[in-house]
C-alpha cells in the first residue's frame, strides 16, 4: 500500500514536471548574473555600514 502511493506520488510529480515552462539558458545565466551582482552590492553596502557604525561607536565610547 505504501509503495503504490508513492509511486502515484512520483507519478504525478513527473506529469507536473512535464508541463512546467522551463527557462532558456541564457536567461538563466542573466539571471544568475544579477543575483551574484546584488549580493555583492548588498555585501558590500552592509560591510560599509559595518565600518561606519564601528568607527562612530569607538569614537563615542573612547
Amino acid at each position: 500500500m505504501v509503495f503504490g502511493n508513492l509511486r502515484t506520488y512520483f507519478q504525478e510529480s513527473w506529469s507536473e514536471l512535464r508541463k512546467v515552462s522551463w527557462p532558456d539558458r541564457q536567461t538563466v545565466v542573466n539571471l544568475t548574473l544579477i543575483v551574484i551582482g546584488v549580493s555583492i552590492a548588498v555585501g558590500a553596502y552592509i560591510a560599509i555600514l559595518d565600518q561606519v557604525m564601528h568607527f562612530a561607536l569607538s569614537q563615542v565610547f573612547k
